[in-house]
């Protein structure tokens, strides 16, 4: 029987960041999220470059259309 370590690793990234903060502030565009940055306007921001790297899951689906129907 094979026992696991009792060491614990956190694998975290700045990217994991970014996308946590776009999601704190109601899933905002990183280009608002830049300027908020750099005119300091929000208290605890870290000072990280938001780059829009990958899609937001939830983002997609709130600008997705509905389907139309024939009548």
């Amino acid at each position: 029987m094979h026992h696991a370590s009792n060491s614990i690793q956190c694998l975290l990234t700045k990217d994991d960041d970014t996308w946590l903060w776009h999601r704190r502030l109601c899933h905002i565009h990183m280009h608002r999220l830049n300027r908020l940055n750099r005119k300091q306007l929000v208290e605890g921001l870290p000072k990280l470059k938001f780059e829009k790297d990958k899609v937001c899951e939830a983002c997609q689906k709130g600008k997705a259309n509905q389907g139309f129907f024939q009548t």
